[in-house]
Order: C-alpha cells, then structure tokens, then sequence
C-alpha cells in the first residue's frame, strides 16, 4: 500500500474567511476523512515571509492518503461531492481552487545534529 499527498489549495471569497474556517473544521476535514484512503488532514494558512504578502490561493489543504490506487480514492471522494457526504461551502472561491495527488520522490531528509551529513529517514 502507498502513502500520497493530496494538496488542495483555495481562497475564501471576500469577507467570508471566517465563515470558510469554520466550514473546513467543523464540516469539510471529517467528511473527507470519512473517505476510505484518506488518514490524516492538516490546514495552514500562507504568510508573508519576505515576497511580500500572499494574494491568492491562501488556504493550503494536505491530506495524506494511503491507498494501492489513489485514482480510486479521489474518484470516491468526488462521488460525494454535493451530497450530504461532502457538503460545499459557498465561502469558498471557486476560481482559485486547485487540487492534486503527489507520490513521494525519495525519502524525508532532515538535517543532521551532530555532524555536517544529511540524515536520511
């Protein structure tokens, strides 16, 4: 069995960010997590960090999937869509939604602590 990324990118539509937060953690990451192949879901939010500050797709949505066809798993998850299963938000702009699966290229690297090598996990 696989592990994949599935990463969603998006905005709220203006003035309605909160009410788009409110909808991804109270509805929206549990009814996805609800879908057979999804194990583990995480929300962040972009920053300015020296590029100056984010002007679109500022909701950042990792889902992590384990699964031996990921295919399989977003055609489940799109079989919801629009059902009581998958409720949509019309906080959500749906001009700046983007979404994709990634497998993992080569393993997780961190940085060693006691010498100058690269750990490889």
């Amino acid at each position: 069995m696989g592990r994949f990324l599935y990463v969603a990118l998006s905005d709220a539509l203006p003035g309605r960010e909160p009410e788009l937060d409110r909808w991804y953690d109270e509805l929206h990451i549990g009814q996805v997590l609800d879908v057979p192949g999804f194990v583990s879901a995480r929300r962040f939010a972009a920053v300015e960090a020296g590029d100056g500050p984010p002007r679109r797709r500022k909701i950042l949505m990792i889902y992590e999937i384990e699964a031996e066809d990921p295919a399989a798993v977003i055609a489940a998850l799109r079989e919801r869509r629009g059902t009581d299963q998958l409720i949509p938000s019309d906080a959500l702009d749906p001009q700046s939604m983007f979404a994709q699966v990634y497998r993992p290229l080569g393993e997780t690297i961190y940085p060693a602590r006691d010498d100058k090598r690269l750990d490889r996990n």
